[in-house]
Order: structure tokens, then sequence, then C-alpha cells
């Protein structure tokens, strides 16, 4: 008996692949050979080239301090001769006001610009504010009551302190600053104020 040996397919003969032509928005996507090219040209020939748009370049802020990161800039610092002006009448000054009113339930002081500071739920009743200036000619002191209403607005001058006695309670707004023209100028201001109960003063529901 014959064994038939492993079927195979028979040979067709092969075809060539032929080569589909490019769609229409394919062919537009693919750039010219010398599109190429050119842009390799102007790579290679402007890897040092600086393009100046016409404005001005600005120098990178560096710090002489070598503790800091070359790119940080330093805040300039108070002149020493300033700073221990406003130090040595800072230290004057809470010590007058301290004495003008020392049971104080709010208190600020600082430079020629001006301080101010908030109280809440002040009990209602008599207090005193002492205000003062050191280092320039004239000052204004302003107390605001609940709902804006202004409870006290003077100027003084500076040298001593000045004390005022008002009706207060509740919420309460107290600021004080230079007014010179030119207190920048001048060494060593400082302006500050405290807020006391006025003596024998009590609380009134």
């Amino acid at each position: 008996m014959r064994v038939p040996g492993p079927l195979t397919p028979p040979d067709y003969p092969m075809r060539p692949a032929r080569k589909r032509p490019l769609r229409p928005a394919l062919r537009m996507l693919r750039p010219p050979l010398s599109a190429l090219l050119m842009a390799g040209v102007l790579l290679l020939g402007c890897g040092g080239c600086a393009y100046d748009d016409g404005a001005p370049v600005l120098a990178s802020p560096t710090s002489t301090d070598p503790s800091l990161p070359p790119s940080f800039t330093a805040f300039p610092t108070l002149d020493p001769e300033e700073a221990a002006a406003q130090d040595r009448n800072a230290a004057i000054m809470r010590r007058h006001l301290v004495a003008a009113a020392p049971d104080f339930v709010a208190a600020a002081d600082g430079t020629a610009r001006g301080v101010s500071t908030s109280t809440r739920a002040l009990p209602s009743g008599k207090y005193i504010v002492a205000s003062e200036c050191l280092g320039a000619s004239e000052a204004e002191l302003v107390v605001v009551g609940a709902e804006g209403a202004v409870l006290l607005q003077t100027t003084y001058m500076c040298g001593e302190p000045v004390v005022h006695e008002l009706e207060a309670a509740g919420d309460l707004s107290i600021s004080t600053r230079v007014t010179d023209e030119n207190p920048g100028e001048q060494a060593g201001v400082r302006v500050g104020f405290h807020l006391a109960r006025a003596t024998g003063a009590h609380s009134r529901p």
C-alpha cells in the first residue's frame, strides 16, 4: 500500500507587489528633501547665533554674599547709624509712654510711616491715649470707633508725650503717623501710642 506524502500547496506564480500611490493628504505632509537639507545647514551654521528683537537685555541679579545663590538679590539693610538712632528714640519713647499710661490694653510703635492697631470688645468706659513721636516735628493721632465714628483726631508736636481722654467701647482702631513733609530725611524717627483705662475709671454695662 502506498503512503501518500505531505500535501503541499500548488506553486502559483508570484506577482510583484505594486506600490500604492500616496494619498494627496499624505503627499502634502512629506517635506521635500531639499527643504530638510536647507534646515540642517541653517541649524549647523547658527548654533551660536543670538537674535536681537530690539528689547534691552537685562542682567541677572547677583549677590556679593557668598552664602547666597548667585541669582538672589539681597535687600538693602538699614544704615547702622540710622538703626542706632531709631533704637535709642524707641527706648526713650517707650519709657515715656509707660509712665503716661502704665496699665495699657493696646500699644504700638514704629517708624515715620506710622503704626496702627485695633481692639476687640473693649469694655465701655473712660480711656486715655498717650502718644509721642521723636526725631520729627509733628504727628497725627486718630481713634476710630464702631461703624467708623471718629472719636479723636488731633495733631501734636513731637518731643514729649501727649495724653487725651475719651469714652470708648467695643472695637477701636488707633493710628498715629508723622506728618512732616520729608520725614524720611530725619534721623531716628519713631512714633507710637498706648491705650489704657483712665485712672479711677470703672467699666459700665
